[in-house]
């Protein structure tokens, strides 16, 4: 399932946060993912076709996404059950994914926190607590 070659360690700058993270090829044919985030090893592995120029946004996206589940593992308790509680909320995602567990919506939310980018109001409520604990952490 998983590639063995290191792509790199990516140190991630987003304020206020500075992250190293390995960063692993993903064998995306046989795993179906176009990555995923290890909690236990604090290990980002993506498709590494991606980063090749063939999708470029979902590339980044993907990378994101993934770094948002990073983001979600250093929230307290209460931080993760307030976001969780507006999730039971939720009747919008910014795409069907979200709808999968409240950290997937979280992951997906954070890569659009990352891209600025809009979505609806829904969405944006959610995102706004994101931001919240972004600003909080300073």
């Amino acid at each position: 399932m998983f590639a063995t070659s290191l792509i790199t360690k990516v140190t991630i700058i987003f304020i206020p946060f500075t992250w190293t993270i390995p960063i692993v090829n993903l064998d995306c044919d046989t795993s179906g993912y176009s990555g995923m985030y290890h909690h236990n090893t604090k290990t980002v592995y993506v498709c590494e076709w991606q980063y090749r120029g063939k999708d470029a946004y979902t590339a980044q996206f993907s990378l994101y996404h993934e770094l948002g589940h990073y983001y979600w593992y250093t929230l307290t308790d209460s931080q993760r059950a307030e976001y969780t509680k507006e999730y039971s909320k939720a009747k919008q995602f910014y795409r069907d994914y979200g709808k999968e567990s409240v950290g997937e919506d979280f992951s997906d939310n954070f890569a659009v926190i990352s891209f600025k980018q809009n979505s609806n109001q829904d969405v944006m409520k959610r995102i706004r607590i994101i931001k919240k604990f972004i600003s909080n952490s300073k």
